[in-house]
């Protein structure tokens, strides 16, 4: 049987495997093979995507290239750091002109001479242009584990962390830029938005599970069901159903289609009233709607992170 380690790998290269997919990055006939591989691979080493137990902090891809790096010479020759200079600074015009696939190329050919945190940290800035989110998370990794007081990788870092939705990691590493540069007011404004992201986040989750025992509940109760099986025998309730089945398959006026629905609701209203006036009440109290009001605003919180991040001055590195 495979061990723990054994499955944590093969899901890292799973979700390499994955990756490639999404990207398109190879012909539509290889990626029907990795597919497949995929599937094969996921259940030779019962890989279940919701076991957190599998989930590293950090992609395969990006260990691989540490390994690599490390397997040089860490004394790099003064010609061969101008070289990666010119190609960083080539990599910073076409972030000006908002050319960031040829950014990341210029970046990433300056990386192979030389291992540069500002030069990942910059890579970082296009790919999250990009929309690469994970790829850029993975490049402010290497950065900060470059420089660990690099403040710009980690703020970066937290935008990459915003944008996939992980709001609670975006929080601590912003928290950790404004630790490292506390006159950089940015990092202090996007931390408290990460907070009241992931607070809403935490709501949110709470209110959709408060729901589903509510409804198994009512579905379980005898006198429910009871109620709706009256429901359906009573005469002028099948003659709705039967008029709206009729105008749906014959096309039927939209209005009368409208009026016939209405009066189908207005009746059930009128039944689970009489039947059970707290129904309502029982479902929709204020304790499954806690917190459903908090952290507003949230069309412009992206932009506002993005504003924030640093992108603007990346020539400045």
């Amino acid at each position: 049987m495979a061990t723990l380690l054994d499955r944590r790998l093969v899901s890292s290269f799973l979700d390499f495997l994955q990756e490639v997919i999404r990207t398109k990055s190879l012909p539509g006939d290889k990626n029907e093979a990795i597919e497949v591989a995929v599937q094969v691979l996921r259940t030779a080493f019962d890989i279940d995507t919701s076991d957190e137990t599998l989930r590293t902090n950090v992609s395969l891809s990006s260990l691989f290239e540490q390994a690599i790096a490390d397997s040089k010479t860490d004394e790099v020759p003064e010609e061969v750091k101008q070289k990666a200079e010119v190609l960083k600074n080539e990599g910073n015009d076409f972030m000006n002109f908002g050319v960031y696939d040829a950014a990341v190329q210029k970046y990433t050919a300056a990386i192979e001479l030389y291992r540069c945190p500002i030069y990942y940290c910059n890579r970082a800035a296009a790919l999250s242009k990009l929309g690469e989110h994970m790829k850029a998370l993975d490049d402010c990794k290497v950065a900060v584990s470059l420089d660990p007081a690099y403040c710009k990788a980690y703020g970066r870092m937290g935008l990459a962390y915003f944008n996939l939705g992980m709001y609670a990691d975006a929080a601590e590493t912003y928290k950790k830029a404004y630790e490292l540069d506390p006159s950089n007011e940015s990092f202090l404004c996007n931390m408290r938005l990460a907070e009241n992201k992931a607070s809403s986040q935490q709501s949110s989750t709470r209110d959709a599970n408060g729901w589903r025992p509510a409804l198994t509940a009512l579905f379980n109760s005898p006198a429910f069901m009871q109620t709706i099986y009256n429901l359906s025998q009573l005469p002028s309730v099948q003659s709705l159903m039967a008029s709206l089945g009729n105008r749906s398959e014959g096309g039927g006026d939209v209005n009368q289609n409208i009026s016939a629905i209405l009066e189908l609701v207005q009746l059930l209203s009128q039944t689970f009233d009489l039947n059970n006036p707290n129904l309502a009440e029982n479902i929709f109290s204020p304790s499954r709607t806690e917190g459903s009001n908090e952290a507003g605003n949230t069309s412009t919180e992206n932009s506002n992170a993005n504003e924030k991040n640093g992108f603007h001055d990346v020539n400045k590195e």
